[in-house]
């Protein structure tokens, strides 16, 4: 029997992936709601979305298990009309929610809008659609950095612990995540796919928009740092967008989780040192030294330097901070699913697309 799955943020970086794995599964119909942008509809936007990355052939293989919807999380009923509503709600099994915005310092009103407004109008149609009999569960895409300040081991089913925050980003999934709390009292089972930080296709290095690592490592492409207030030593956590969409498909398809979260973090770890070095080794700009931030001048920061390097130095000097994920690496070791190595190799990768993408061109950097 097909399942109705459907989908926000399918134009998005990881919801392009979930799409992609779904429809791997001829079991599964997909859903996707999209936004129309500019000049193109939602469907515009997805077939060309699918073509460029996939190839006609594959997307006519799946596009008769994929219906497009216009539509907006930021809307009452999500935008849709009554008669589309009502249909979509008898006949929705499970909603998978990724759309979201993901960057740092913006106004908290805007950026909330998105990522706990959106997310109450979600759960708000996931109530019309418990009401069908087929419904089985919310799985809200967050993030681990819903721990903010947090240091110790934050387990699975932390989430108010206390922290602080450090941008709106982080703050705003941590009230999507506690509006959560509220609507699973109303009845719905919501599972939570907490990712550690995204990064591009391990085979190709493929990426839909480059945040997270990204940012900082096109800033010091520039070579306007000598020095940046780092800890060389910190580790980072980075998960691929194909192993993460597979690692939140097979959880999904073999365990029927029932208001889990889950950390979806790998188990091979890389520090700071070994990411700037190797970023540039291959890129051929400077590698900025590394100064603890309490031994660092911030008077020497100033201006355009110090704005654009402003956001990244908490992420440049954390500690203290550890992930359970034991509950999804149970599920995923018994279904055969590994984490790749973020070694030397998977990084040239991930340049290689940076490169062919032109965000990052040190050859146009400024030196001071």
């Amino acid at each position: 029997m097909t399942k109705n799955v459907l989908l926000t943020g399918g134009t998005g970086f990881l919801g392009f992936y979930l799409a992609k794995r779904f429809l791997q599964d001829e079991d599964i119909k997909l859903i996707l709601l999209v936004r129309p942008n500019g000049n193109l509809s939602a469907r515009q936007r997805i077939e060309r979305l699918f073509k460029e990355r996939c190839g006609e052939e594959e997307y006519n293989s799946i596009k008769n298990r994929l219906e497009i919807i216009e539509g907006s999380i930021t809307s009452p009923d999500l935008g849709l009309a009554k008669e589309q509503r009502e249909r979509l709600s008898k006949e929705v099994a499970a909603i998978f929610h990724s759309a979201a915005l993901a960057q740092f310092n913006v106004p908290y009103e805007k950026i909330r809008e998105i990522n706990v407004d959106g997310t109450k109008n979600v759960l708000n149609f996931a109530l019309q659609c418990l009401k069908n009999g087929l419904f089985e569960s919310v799985n809200h895409v967050s993030t681990v950095a819903v721990s903010g300040t947090y240091r110790g081991m934050f387990y699975e089913d932390s989430l108010d612990e206390g922290q602080g925050f450090k941008n709106t980003y982080e703050q705003t999934k941590f009230e999507a995540e506690q509006l959560i709390q509220v609507y699973r009292a109303k009845g719905l089972n919501v599972n939570i796919f907490r990712p550690s930080a995204i990064i591009g296709d391990s085979q190709d290095g493929y990426a839909i928009n480059f945040r997270v690592i990204y940012q900082p490592l096109r800033i010091f492409s520039l070579g306007i740092y000598k020095q940046i207030p780092a800890k060389g030593s910190i580790k980072y956590n980075l998960v691929p967008a194909d192993f993460l969409s597979d690692a939140i498909y097979r959880i999904y398809t073999h365990s029927h989780p029932h208001n889990r979260a889950f950390h979806l973090t790998n188990t091979h770890e890389v520090t700071a040192d070994f990411i700037f070095k190797t970023a540039s080794e291959f890129f051929g700009y400077p590698d900025p030294e590394r100064i603890p931030l309490d031994d660092f001048d911030m008077n020497s920061l100033k201006g355009a330097r110090r704005v654009l390097l402003e956001p990244y130095i908490p992420y440049f000097n954390h500690n203290g901070i550890e992930y359970d994920n034991k509950g999804a690496m149970n599920i995923l070791n018994k279904n055969g699913f590994r984490w790749p190595k973020v070694d030397r190799k998977l990084l040239h990768t991930i340049f290689q697309f940076c490169l062919d993408a032109e965000f990052i061109t040190p050859e146009n950097r400024i030196i001071l």
